[in-house]
């Protein structure tokens, strides 16, 4: 093998070692799912911690997702009456570790009307599912990596909101189940390991090109 071929060969070993792909970002994910938000009490969920043993937490998400149907309804229905900004909404209130807390709504648009006995009662509603997910800040990262559970609360209701002539009752009416999902990104422990013969041929070319520079510096000096 000439030194011309012996430097090619070498670069090219090179370039295929600074591309070896380092380990992937890994990720583990945990779900829980809770009856509807909108007769639902406070409820507590005990998730597993991060095994730092695993590798470096580089992520640590939180999603709340509401499924189902919110509506808001008359419940005077032998009155007639007009109503302005009129909507419900189911909502979970979640909160977290380090006083970590988030909102998921599922909201039905804001109407105005007019309502007379005989109407159907809804007079608004919308349908999931809709997210909202809390990336937690790394300076929180401790607090899923202790060894007791990760205790995530939350708490469902739902309310409506209206402008009424004369004044009628409405209710906020639905099923809203959902779910709480957490995730983990890391970097898992150990990365990729360049073979021996590929480590033996880059050193190799490295010693080819550091002669071939000092030869060259001797023949500009004579």
């Amino acid at each position: 093998m000439t030194i011309k071929s012996l430097v090619g060969v070498a670069a090219a070993a090179a370039i295929g070692l600074a591309s070896t792909p380092q380990a992937h970002a890994a990720v583990l994910t945990q779900t829980e799912t809770f009856s509807s938000v909108v007769a639902m009490p406070d409820d507590h969920f005990f998730l597993q911690p991060f095994d730092t043993s695993l590798g470096t937490l580089t992520g640590v998400a939180i999603t709340v997702t509401l499924t189902g149907t919110i509506s808001l309804e008359s419940s005077t229905l032998r009155t007639s009456f007009t109503y302005n900004n009129a909507s419900a909404a189911a909502v979970a209130q979640m909160n977290g570790p380090d006083l970590l807390e988030m909102q998921t709504l599922l909201t039905t648009p804001t109407v105005s009307g007019t309502f007379a006995p005989g109407d159907p009662p809804v007079l608004a509603s919308a349908s999931g599912p809709v997210s909202n997910t809390l990336d937690v800040p790394s300076s929180d990262f401790s607090s899923f990596e202790t060894l007791a559970s990760v205790t995530i609360s939350l708490d469902g209701f739902a309310w409506w909101a209206a402008q009424t002539d004369p004044l009628a009752d409405l209710s906020a009416v639905g099923d809203v189940p959902g779910s709480l999902t957490l995730v983990y990104t890391y970097s898992p422990v150990g990365a990729p390991v360049p073979e021996p013969s590929t480590a033996l041929l880059v050193t190799a070319a490295l010693g080819v090109l550091g002669f071939l520079s000092l030869r060259r510096q001797t023949l500009f000096r004579s």
